[in-house]
């Protein structure tokens, strides 16, 4: 530094500036290695090793669990012990490992939870073995040990706050039906239910979103299994009775779907709890990982109330699956208001999740399943008016507008392809359908074009506008075929060129009145269409009258629109653009 403060002394002195002399000398500057906890945090993000003592906790816990299992499998073997002693030479070693992992915890936590979950895993094995191999106990008695082992998983996670044992009290919860493979799906319930509010309640107070999502997917997957069997058992039950067919109610239907409900409920509540205690809303991440939850529970109920299963006959009764659905869909949005009550924002990304369902629960209950078919496409525009006539949406609600693009073009393939109705359905009001479909098309491309949305948006102006021209001239010549048509002649083809011809004229005067050049040009597609269908269908077989008629048609409009068009449209306008 001194040397530093030399050179620029001299350098000042060369320029003509006054030096500035420190009278009092400054002290050494000693430089000290940097400490650890001072360095800079690395820039790039790195993948956490496993350290090598958490690789040899783990070796170490599987040893000990993998000794007790040929322990047991030699006194098995050997025949040295009953077994009684061996389910409980197990069982100890269990309860010595968790004894462990209690003594160890004062002085490394982490690593002595490895221990315990070790531990908490031959608790597992000498339950499962008493009762499925040795058939000590019974299935309820196994039950209550598993429920058991399940609650102390729990107690020693909130007390080491280790994920290790979240994970195996989940483990242990779950497959405890499958492995235990004997009761009713009543039973099921019970025992599922149970540890759906427990989970929910933990989940709660550890504000855990993770373990009652996962809480969920595991108890509808265990669910559907349960209820697959119950099904099978009572149709193998029927065919050795040498019963041919079964009542509708063979199986219960209404008490699983009802369950079913009630479990959802758990899991909106948990949800909002969870949201409340951490007094934060979902993320959009998150809050869509609930969405195949729901969906998943939502098909299971369906399929428990409406589905057809061999040997059960399909009988008459009141079809309360679209209303299950309906009420499930209810209770979301119950749940969402009163999670917006408890916190201090609106939870957007959750609301799009909610509408999501919403709209998927309408169009498969609502739309497919209580609306009689005739009367579809009809309320499919009713709704797409609705939707199109709102003064303004918000992103949330994207959902909601997907679902009425959605049932505007399932509606209008019902009015145009009377064949994908079932039976001999009739179609309620298809002449009115066919003019109404493509109006609405064109009021929502005049009512966006005002907004910055539409005017930034010219794909999307073109997109509504090629589709209503289409459906446009797809309903002219259904209404000319369906009032004016002869099957005798063919002088319907010269009253569709009219049609088509008039449509055309008429969107391009409308055009130059308003100086839409977008209208303008998308009428072309409009005369070329019916340029083609000249050409090429209608002086096809038509007789010389009509083939006259259609070709004066055809020039009188295509000069009548070129001349109209030119003053909408210049030669410099289009030179400019």
């Amino acid at each position: 530094m001194q040397a530093i403060e030399k050179r620029l002394a001299s350098l000042e002195a060369l320029m003509g500036r006054p030096v500035q002399s420190s009278t009092a000398p400054r002290p050494p500057i000693v430089e000290s290695p940097p400490r650890v906890t001072d360095a800079p945090p690395p820039t790039r993000a790195r993948i956490p090793a496993i350290s090598v003592s958490t690789l040899l906790g783990w070796a170490g816990a599987a040893a000990l669990l993998l000794a007790a299992a040929y322990f047991v499998r030699l006194a098995i073997v050997e025949g040295w012990l009953t077994p009684w002693l061996q389910v409980g030479i197990a069982a100890a070693a269990g309860i010595v490992m968790i004894g462990g992992a209690f003594a160890l915890r004062s002085r490394d936590t982490r690593y002595s939870s490895l221990l315990g979950a070790g531990g908490i895993a031959v608790l597992y094995v000498a339950v499962y073995g008493a009762h499925v191999y040795h058939e000590l106990i019974g299935a309820w008695a196994a039950v209550v040990l598993v429920s058991a082992v399940s609650g102390l998983s729990l107690f020693l996670h909130a007390l080491f706050r280790q994920p290790v044992y979240v994970a195996f009290a989940l483990a242990g919860t779950y497959l405890t039906p499958a492995l235990l493979p004997r009761g009713s799906i009543q039973e099921l319930a019970i025992y599922l239910g149970i540890w759906n509010v427990v989970y929910g309640g933990y989940a709660v107070w550890q504000r855990s979103r993770g373990l009652y999502l996962a809480a969920a997917f595991a108890f509808l997957f265990v669910f559907a299994w349960g209820w697959e069997r119950e099904v099978y058992t009572a149709v193998n039950k029927a065919i050795e009775a040498r019963i041919l067919r079964l009542d509708f109610y063979a199986v219960p239907r209404l008490s699983a779907a009802a369950f079913l409900w009630l479990q959802g409920c758990v899991f909106v509540v948990a949800a909002v709890g969870v949201s409340s205690r951490n007094r934060q809303a979902l993320t959009e991440p998150l809050a869509w990982l609930h969405l195949p939850a729901l969906l998943f529970l939502y098909g299971l109920q369906s399929e428990i109330l409406g589905g057809r299963f061999p040997a059960i006959d399909h009988t008459e009764h009141a079809d309360i699956a679209p209303w299950a659905g309906v009420a499930l869909a209810l209770a979301v949005y119950a749940g969402w208001m009163v999670g917006r009550a408890a916190l201090d924002e609106v939870p957007r990304a959750s609301l799009q999740v909610v509408h999501a369902f919403a709209a998927v629960v309408f169009v498969h209950a609502v739309y497919s399943d209580l609306v009689p078919p005739g009367w579809r496409p009809l309320v499919a525009l009713a709704i797409a008016a609705a939707i199109t006539f709102r003064a303004s949406y918000r992103l949330s609600e994207w959902p909601l507008l997907a679902m009425g693009a959605f049932l505007f073009l399932m509606g209008y393939a019902g009015v145009a392809f009377p064949d994908m109705m079932p039976g001999d359905v009739t179609v309620v009001g298809r002449s009115w359908l066919f003019a109404g479909y493509p109006s609405l098309l064109y009021v929502l491309y005049f009512g966006t074009r005002r907004t910055r949305w539409g005017q930034a948006n010219v794909a999307w102006s073109w997109l509504v506008l090629v589709v209503a021209h289409a459906m446009a001239l797809g309903g002219a010549a259904w209404l000319v075929d369906r009032w004016l048509g002869s099957p005798d002649t063919t002088v319907e083809r010269l009253w569709l060129s009219f049609a088509w011809a008039a449509l055309g004229l008429a969107w391009l005067l409308f055009a130059t009145a308003r100086d839409d050049r977008a209208l303008a040009r998308s009428t072309l597609g409009i005369f070329a269409a019916f340029a083609l269908k000249v050409v090429f269908a209608d002086l096809d077989g038509a007789g010389p009258f009509v083939r006259v008629g259609i070709l004066v048609v055809l020039g009188v409009t295509l000069y009548a629109g070129g001349w109209i068009y030119r003053r909408v449209i210049s030669p410099v306008g289009r030179a400019r653009s």
